[in-house]
């Protein structure tokens, strides 16, 4: 850290190695600093990584639906390393996991498709495509669960293991909030991790960055999941929403909320719907930005370039889906899923690459380091300070309550 007064996570411990005389390494990283330069500066993607990489399982949910210390932190820096707003830089890690191709234009892509589900699920987006891949995976024995999000309102969602084609089913259709998926890389006593072994990964691109992270820096003293993802698919996203300011803002619109019960975003539009599929509202998402994860706009990667599968709805026609097949895994799933969807090659990827140009552009506005694929992997933490201090992100005193347990234990 660049000194105890200018950084604003410092509190007893710095105190207790100041006194005693025993320094610690100046980048060292306790939760603590996570939770100051991440979590409480709202720069949180709630992707859940810092869950997952946790090896003594200190960190997990809070009601607020951002991390925080459940108990003692141990200072082994994983949280700060895996978090793409923290100590990650997710551009290197595109080539250092992806090969060359993953850092040109969309990422490798072996072959696209327009496609739709060919059993129809009113509750599915699009295409219905996902759903359909994740039934064929299931079908052909390939895996027998499947982390993804489902809906809990027309605003909000939760992670699940899914371990049926019902359940896959049940869970279909998008959701426009975070919710820490990659958490179920924990077992927990809301999941049966432990008596799974071969899971596909549906999320965010955020999300698989840390997915990758965690499967290509596996450490022996972290138990979790990451291991047994042999599938994952990305769903093409620009940002996600925080429920509680999109419903505030929504208010202010004259939104009936109760009466809301699908959310739908596409081609930058929102368009809200009742218990009938009668639409309510609709709007220009440019509208809403600040009811966004303020984190989603110094993400640069739209397509989800480390993915198997990437699904969105940019490039194709209304009810059809566009599928990115990335890796020869991503290949056996499109294999796999013939009898689920039909399609056709899609040869024109320019509106991808746009919206991708786009989100790079908007991305290196966003952060207040440099965008630098070729560069070290990892970013300090006193690097951060230097970076963020006096920027209009500062890292902040972080909440007594999402780290009391420093105090407590010292």
């Amino acid at each position: 850290m660049s000194s105890a007064i200018s950084d604003p996570s410092y509190d007893v411990i710095d105190e207790v190695s100041t006194k005693s005389g025993v320094i610690e390494s100046p980048d060292k990283i306790w939760f603590r600093k996570l939770v100051s330069s991440v979590v409480d500066a709202d720069r949180c993607t709630q992707c859940g990584g810092c869950i997952a990489a946790c090896p003594s399982k200190s960190i997990s949910i809070a009601e607020d639906n951002k991390p925080t210390l459940v108990k003692m932190c141990t200072g082994c820096s994983f949280c700060w390393y895996v978090c793409p707003r923290g100590g990650l830089r997710y551009e290197r890690l595109w080539s250092l996991v992806g090969g060359a191709k993953a850092a040109e234009d969309i990422g490798e892509v072996k072959a696209a498709y327009t496609a739709k589900s060919i059993a129809i699920n009113r509750k599915a987006q699009d295409g219905g495509v996902v759903t359909a891949m994740l039934e064929a995976l299931f079908k052909n024995g390939e895996i027998d669960g499947a982390i993804i999000a489902a809906n809990s309102g027309p605003f909000k969602g939760e992670a699940r293991i899914a371990t049926s084609i019902e359940e896959i089913r049940a869970s279909a259709g998008s959701v426009y909030s975070q919710t820490l998926s990659l958490s179920e890389l924990v077992n927990s006593s809301t999941n049966d991790l432990d008596k799974l072994s071969k899971l596909a990964f549906v999320g965010t691109p955020c999300q698989i960055s840390g997915l990758r992270f965690l499967q290509r820096f596996n450490w022996r003293y972290r138990t979790g999941g990451a291991e047994k993802v042999k599938y994952a698919i990305a769903l093409m996203c620009t940002r996600s929403f925080h429920p509680g300011r999109l419903i505030q803002q929504l208010k202010s619109e004259g939104v009936e909320i109760k009466l809301v019960k699908k959310m739908d975003v596409k081609e930058n539009i929102i368009k809200l719907y009742d218990k009938d599929g009668a639409l309510l509202f609709e709007s220009d998402a440019k509208k809403f930005r600040s009811a966004a994860l303020k984190g989603c706009e110094e993400c640069a990667d739209f397509t989800g370039r480390l993915s198997d599968v990437t699904v969105g709805s940019v490039g194709s026609a209304k009810g059809f889906s566009t599928v990115l097949i990335r890796t020869s895994q991503g290949e056996r799933v499109w294999t796999l899923s013939k009898e689920f969807v039909e399609g056709k090659k899609l040869e024109n990827l320019e509106a991808i690459s746009r919206v991708e140009q786009k989100n790079l552009k908007k991305a290196i506005r966003g952060l207040r380091r440099e965008f630098n694929p070729e560069s070290l992997l990892w970013i300090s933490y006193s690097d951060h300070l230097k970076n963020y201090l006096g920027s209009d992100k500062p890292p902040v005193k972080p909440s007594s309550y999402r780290i009391h347990h420093y105090e407590t234990s010292c």
